[in-house]
This record gives structure tokens, C-alpha cells and sequence, in this order.
């Protein structure tokens, strides 16, 4: 990936950044004030970056318009509230297709409830820890809004069969990861088994499934859909 131009405005054609753990970089300050001046940038990594950044230099981040803009990595971003506050209403994501916000323990429901506006999304990740208290089922209803995604991974939420039920609506989903759930049963799953595009779910647990558990799912699975238990 391509990494620490001087002076964005000289590199026109910078598509892809990464400036994993560089904040502290005044080169990566300069650098992500004129951001919006690189207007065919289309990924950027941050992970653990953002919240390391100066609060005004987040704002200002937050509010590029970048129109090619596609790909954020956003993860291990842990400091409370940074991502509460730059996923409100952020110009610079309106355009995104990909967002990964794993093991970001500061997402709060209010923060995923703000992806509700991203309805241009096809691939998102978002997963917590087993032990993260700072996120709930209860913000599921925001993922309803974003019938593009295809591919969904939501590994340790605390998750219930009603958000299950909530998720038929995404009928485009081909790939969702609900490992490590483990409020859910084997009957949680069912309706997801019907999706028409599906050809991955994974729903592998701290412990094992019943037998009888794994024989009702493998009955229900069109050939081409691949179960990690």
C-alpha cells in the first residue's frame, strides 16, 4: 500500500493510504489536512490511528468530500466516544462500500445506528469482543436501512433470535458472519438459511452445537452454501 506522500496535492493519482499507528506522525498530520485535495482517493486504513489524532483534525477528516472514496479501515480505534462522534453524520463515509470496524471497542448502538445513512455499503465488519459491554442487539434495526450489503460480519455480538429475524430484509446478503454469538440457538439461524444469494454463514461458537442441532441445519442448506460450525 502507498504511504506518507509529503504534500497530497502532488499526488493526484494516490488511490489507496494506510496510515496504521502513524498519528503521531506530523508528515500523516500534514498529510490528512489535505486530504480532501486527493480526490481520486478511494481506501484508506486507520487502524488504530483515528483516535490518536487531534480532536480538530478528526472534525476536519470527518468532514472531506471525497466522491471516489470507498474503503475504510477503521479498527482497534478504542478510545470512548472518537467513533460515537466521527460516524454522526460524516461526509467523507457517505460514499463508502466497505467499512471495517473490528474490535473497535468504543462503537456504541449510537454509532451503528448513525450506518443507517450509509446505504451505499456492501461489505461491512463489525466485531466486538466477548466481553465489550459498550454495544447491544438493540442498534440491529440500523443495519435494516442498508439493503446493498452483501456481506455481513457481526462476529460476538450479543445478538437474539428477533435480530436474527430482522436481518431477512437484507436479501442480498451472500456472506454473514455471526460467530461467537452466543445468545443464539441453532433454530436462530433458519430464516437465514432461506436467503437466495447466501453462500456463507458462519456461526461457529465458544462451545459445540448439539448434534441434533447440526443435522436439522445441514437439512435445511441449499448445496451451494458453505456452514462454518
Amino acid at each position: 500500500m502507498q504511504r506518507l506522500p509529503s504534500a497530497a496535492h502532488r499526488f493526484p493519482g494516490l488511490s489507496t493510504l494506510d496510515v496504521t499507528f502513524l498519528a503521531a506522525s506530523k508528515k500523516v498530520q500534514n498529510l490528512l489536512n489535505r486530504l480532501q485535495h486527493i480526490t481520486g482517493l478511494r481506501s484508506l486504513g486507520m487502524y488504530y490511528t483515528l483516535s490518536q489524532l487531534p480532536v480538530g483534525q478528526q472534525f476536519m477528516l470527518q468532514q472531506s468530500q471525497l466522491t471516489s472514496f470507498r474503503a475504510s479501515s477503521l479498527e482497534y480505534n478504542a478510545e470512548a466516544g472518537v467513533l460515537d462522534t466521527f460516524l454522526h453524520k460524516a461526509t467523507i463515509l457517505q460514499s463508502l462500500v466497505t467499512l471495517d470496524l473490528d474490535l473497535s471497542n468504543s462503537v456504541t448502538d449510537a454509532a451503528v445506528r448513525d450506518l443507517s445513512h450509509l446505504t451505499k455499503l456492501q461489505s461491512l465488519r463489525l466485531h466486538v469482543s466477548k466481553d465489550d459491554a459498550s454495544i447491544s442487539g438493540r442498534s440491529m434495526t440500523a443495519f435494516t436501512q442498508l439493503t446493498q450489503l452483501t456481506h455481513l460480519s457481526l462476529q460476538g455480538w450479543p445478538l437474539h433470535d428477533v435480530h436474527v429475524a430482522m436481518m431477512t430484509a437484507l436479501t442480498n446478503l451472500r456472506k454473514i458472519d455471526m460467530s461467537m454469538c452466543q445468545s443464539l440457538s441453532s433454530l436462530s439461524f433458519m430464516p437465514l438459511l432461506q436467503f437466495p444469494q447466501l453462500t456463507a454463514l458462519d456461526i461457529v461458537r465458544y462451545d459445540e452445537w448439539a448434534e441434533d442441532a447440526i443435522v436439522t441445519m445441514f437439512e435445511m442448506l441449499k448445496p451451494q452454501v458453505k456452514l462454518g460450525l
